[in-house]
């Protein structure tokens, strides 16, 4: 019955401007896998997530699963062999403050602030900016520079090719 669940609160879309919200608890869990392009993520205090999407073509799928307790993204290219332009898609989200996040990208900046709950990221080619985050923070690249900034909480970061920076960090 869970899956008939995460079937209906299916939605596809592409080509086009995405943007939509979905209602959900104070502390809901967030997760967003994409390939290429920007991730911007903010906490605010609705209880609330607001994904807007900005595709730069139409050869990729976005796929949006939610319920109450957790809203989860996935890109899946169309067809094989897409260049870096096809393949991107730049997201601006909001999120309860409270909120678990994670997100795993290849290629594209990620920002993440205003958060009091754990954030997770996991990237290859992605220089990463967290600010303003209370938890448990875990942010790896393989060749993308982190900042953590104005944190804290129990820290994690791991770069094999990438600068880390520590500003006004606790933790």
């Amino acid at each position: 019955s869970l899956a008939g669940c995460l079937l209906l609160g299916t939605a596809i879309a592409s080509a086009q401007a995405i943007k939509k919200s979905y209602p959900t608890t104070a502390n809901p869990s967030f997760s967003i896998h994409t390939h290429n392009g920007k991730i911007s993520i903010s906490g605010w205090d609705q209880n609330q997530i607001e994904i807007q999407g900005d595709p730069a073509s139409d050869s990729m799928d976005v796929i949006i699963m939610d319920t109450e307790q957790k809203v989860s993204v996935q890109t899946h290219p169309k067809r094989e062999r897409l260049s870096p332009q096809e393949s991107r898609i730049d997201f601006k989200i909001g999120v309860p403050r409270q909120a678990t996040v994670r997100v795993e990208s290849e290629r594209g900046d990620i920002v993440v602030e205003n958060l009091d709950g754990s954030v997770t990221i996991e990237g290859i080619s992605t220089p990463v900016t967290l600010s303003r985050i209370k938890g448990h923070i875990t942010a790896r690249t393989v060749d993308g520079s982190i900042l953590i900034q104005s944190s804290e909480g129990t820290i994690n970061a791991d770069s094999i090719s990438g600068d880390l920076k520590f500003v006004q960090v606790n933790g």
